[in-house]
């Protein structure tokens, strides 16, 4: 009699768990981990991220793998996220006022005249002859702006890796091997690669909608007026 009355609550232990979904011991699918490697400044290798996935109720989830970075040495993303869906002629206009005004990025004010590391933006109304494949001063295997469209023009613009490239709380920016020997283009110290830009803002990135702007119009293939 004993036997039999365990085996029923054996079987009635069993029926509860298969009742409710919530105890499900069966592993569910994890979902995709986020991405932890940013679209970097340099076209390095980017680290994959991972993350667990959320299971079935009670269940184990799988550890989803993250689409890998870009480039290693900063968050900021690429043209993954950029809008080019505007006329040429907007992209361009949308990156030339941010690039032109006296104010408040401070481009225009060191950037008149003879300009600083000899690039002159107050004046321009054609970015694309004043900019795309002029050699950089600072660094004169990359030119100031790549028309190639693209993470790979982006990441190959001295303009881009100047707005977010890494550097230390000063805003000295932080050198990368790629960038090849840099020179000295009126920069003090030991600042071969000068201060990250804008420099009235050199502990913290230009504002997500200026360096949107900047950012569409290189992905494009940086197109003139």
């Amino acid at each position: 009699m004993g036997k039999v009355v365990g085996l029923a609550i054996a079987l009635l232990a069993l029926a509860g768990c298969k009742s409710d979904g919530g105890d499900d011991n069966t592993a569910g699918v994890g979902g995709a981990g986020g991405m932890l490697g940013g679209a970097g400044v340099s076209g390095g290798a980017g680290a994959s991220g991972a993350a667990a996935g959320a299971g079935g109720a009670g269940g184990t989830g799988m550890a989803g793998a993250g689409a890998a970075g870009m480039g290693g040495g900063n968050t900021f993303a690429g043209c993954a996220v950029a809008d080019t869906s505007a006329a040429p002629s907007a992209l361009h206009a949308a990156a030339a006022a941010v690039l032109t005004m006296a104010s408040p990025c401070g481009f225009g004010s060191c950037h008149a005249g003879q300009g600083k590391a000899g690039l002159i933006l107050l004046s321009a109304t054609d970015l694309r002859m004043t900019l795309v494949d002029k050699a950089s001063c600072q660094a004169p295997t990359i030119p100031l702006v790549d028309d190639a469209g693209g993470d790979a023009g982006l990441v190959h613009s001295w303009l881009w890796l100047k707005l977010t490239a890494p550097a230390d709380t000063s805003g000295v920016v932080t050198g990368d091997a790629a960038w090849g020997a840099g020179v000295n283009c009126g920069q003090t110290g030991g600042q071969m690669f000068g201060l990250r830009m804008p420099w009235t803002n050199t502990d913290m990135p230009l504002e997500e909608a200026r360096l949107a702007a900047i950012r569409n119009w290189i992905c494009a293939g940086a197109p003139g007026p």
